[in-house]
C-alpha cells in the first residue's frame, strides 16, 4: 500500500483528534472564567445538645447565589454544596428553638466556602431551627397475626410474644403518637395446631431500640372448637320489693363455641343472664334478656331466646 493511501485513511482520525482537543481547550478556557449561579446549600446539623434532636420540620437547605470558577461551578451542579451548622454553639441544653442571624449565616458560609467561592446573595432572613426533646418509652410488642385456620380450628387467647415489650428512644412528639410496636406479619394457611414462629418487630422510622436485635418469638395456642348449649335461669334486677314475678320460660338457652379440650370445664354457673325490670314492655308483658357475664375461654356467645314473657303476682 502506498504512503498516499495510508495518509488518506488516517486523515479522519487526525481530524477527530483535533476536534476533541479543540473541545477540551474550549472547556478549559470556559471553565476558568468566574461566574455566579443560584444554588441550594444543603444544611447538615451537627453537635446537637444531648437529649435533643433537630425537628423534622427544620429547614433542609438555604438558597444562595455564589460566585465560583467554572470548574467549581460544574462541581456544585453535580453535587450541591453542604453547609455544616454547629447547633451546640447556638443552643443551650434546654432550648427548643435556635435562631441564627442572617449576618452570622453569611460569615459561616464564607468560612466554609473558603477559596472555592464567594457568597453574593443569601435568600430569606434568620435561620430558625426547632429542636425536640429526646425521650424513652417502653412499648408493648404486638404480634401481627395473619393466619388462615382450618375449618373448626381457632386460636385460644392472645399470642404470647417474647420479649413482650421494648424501650424506644426518639423525638417526644413522635414517641407520643406511638402506643405499640408490631411484628412483621405472621402468615400461614390451614392452621390446625399450635403456632411458634420467629419474627422481628418493626422499628418505626426515626426511633432507636435498646435491643441490639429486633428478633422476637411468637407463640399461639390453637384448638378445634365445637358448639355447646346450656340452659340458664335469668336474674331479675331492679325488681320492686314485695313484687313476685314469674318468667315464661324460666330458663333461656345460651349457645357458644368452646375448644374440645375445655368442653367439660364450663357449666351454667359460669354465665350470668339478667332481665332489667325497669326496661320491661308492660304493654305486652315481656323483658329482653342479656348476657352479663361469661367465661373468657368461650367464643360466639349468643342467646337463643330474644325475649321472655312474665307474670306478676300481687
Amino acid at each position: 500500500m502506498s504512503e498516499s493511501s495510508q495518509f488518506k485513511k488516517s486523515r479522519p482520525r487526525i481530524f477527530f483528534l483535533f476536534l476533541l482537543l479543540s473541545f477540551v481547550f474550549w472547556m478549559m478556557a470556559r471553565s476558568s472564567r468566574e461566574n455566579s449561579s443560584r444554588m441550594e446549600l444543603a444544611l447538615a446539623y451537627e453537635n446537637v445538645p444531648e437529649n435533643s434532636t433537630v425537628s423534622a420540620v427544620a429547614p433542609q437547605f438555604l438558597v444562595a447565589e455564589i460566585r465560583t470558577t467554572g470548574f467549581q461551578s460544574l462541581f456544585y451542579k453535580l453535587k450541591s454544596p453542604e453547609l455544616k451548622i454547629n447547633v451546640g454553639v447556638y443552643a443551650a441544653p434546654e432550648d427548643t428553638l435556635v435562631v441564627i442571624g442572617k449576618e452570622e449565616l453569611r460569615q459561616m458560609i464564607g468560612r466554609q466556602l473558603g477559596q472555592d467561592g464567594e457568597l453574593r446573595y443569601l435568600a430569606g432572613e434568620d435561620l430558625t431551627i426547632p429542636l425536640e426533646r429526646i425521650i424513652r418509652k417502653r412499648l408493648p410488642i404486638v404480634a401481627d397475626i395473619q393466619l388462615a385456620f382450618e375449618k373448626g380450628f381457632r386460636p385460644i387467647g392472645q399470642p404470647n410474644v417474647q420479649p413482650d415489650s421494648v424501650t424506644l428512644t426518639g423525638p417526644q412528639k413522635l414517641m407520643e403518637s406511638i402506643q405499640e410496636v408490631r411484628t412483621q406479619p405472621i402468615e400461614g394457611e390451614n392452621i390446625n395446631s399450635n403456632v411458634q414462629r420467629n419474627s422481628q418487630f418493626v422499628l418505626p422510622a426515626g426511633l432507636q431500640s435498646d435491643y441490639s436485635s429486633q428478633e422476637v418469638t411468637v407463640e399461639l395456642n390453637v384448638s378445634e372448637f365445637i358448639e355447646k348449649q346450656i340452659q340458664i335461669s335469668p336474674q331479675i334486677i331492679n325488681l320492686p320489693p314485695e313484687t313476685e314475678i314469674r318468667l315464661i320460660p324460666e330458663t333461656v338457652k345460651v349457645t357458644f363455641d368452646i375448644s374440645v379440650d375445655q368442653f367439660n370445664a364450663v357449666g351454667p354457673d359460669d354465665f350470668v343472664v339478667i332481665c332489667d325490670f325497669n326496661e320491661r314492655n308492660d304493654q305486652e308483658n315481656f323483658m329482653i334478656p342479656r348476657i352479663d357475664q361469661y367465661p373468657e375461654m368461650v367464643q360466639r356467645v349468643e342467646l337463643a331466646d330474644k325475649k321472655i314473657d312474665y307474670l306478676i303476682f300481687k
